[in-house]
């Protein structure tokens, strides 16, 4: 009789470590999944989630990890304004090819899309702003908006940031401005 009681309770232990066992596993995947160890971020996907965290945001700068563009790959404001779920029109968002504007490899419309057409996979990160656009281009006479709110992480003089279409005195609109940087990792 006591052979037995000790047998069930033994296979008791066994179902108490399988279930913690579990409970630990879905943890540690819960937080590898955020960190994002396996591998790289799609830009549109990362660009959307940052401005869909900035639009209500005003000033407020925010990047994200790696991301990477292999051929044909690219980040448009119609996507990012998706993922906003109709906070934001396209014509709200602005895309910089930013850091990579002299690079070939990359094809521009201005404000509107920026697509990777390279052969090999490039590295980058998204980083983005967002207020209003009165706000931006009014703050021309006190110094530069993207050197003082993004610490020089957009400048200004990139293309499709100098030229964005809502950023401008009479447009009191939330403006987003989304740019291409060089990974540093």
């Amino acid at each position: 009789m006591l052979n037995r009681r000790g047998q069930a309770f033994d296979v008791f232990k066994l179902l108490i470590a399988a279930v913690v066992a579990v409970v630990i596993l879905t943890l540690l995947l819960s937080i590898i999944q955020r960190i994002n160890i396996f591998g790289q971020g799609n830009p549109q996907t990362e660009a959307g989630k940052i401005v869909n965290d900035l639009v209500r945001q005003r000033g407020v700068v925010n990047s994200s990890g790696e991301v990477v563009f292999e051929s044909n790959i690219g980040v448009s404001n119609i996507g990012i304004a998706d993922a906003t779920r109709g906070s934001l029109a396209p014509s709200q968002v602005c895309i910089s090819p930013g850091e990579f504007e002299e690079d070939n490899r990359f094809e521009f419309v201005p404000g509107k899309s920026v697509i990777y057409k390279g052969s090999a996979k490039q590295n980058a990160s998204v980083i983005a702003i967002c207020d209003t656009g009165s706000a931006i281009a009014n703050y021309r006479g006190r110094g530069n908006y993207f050197d003082d709110y993004t610490r020089g992480g957009i400048e200004s003089g990139w293309e499709g940031v100098s030229d964005c279409e809502c950023v401008n005195d009479n447009f009191h609109q939330t403006c987003c401005v989304v740019a291409l940087k060089r990974f540093r990792g």
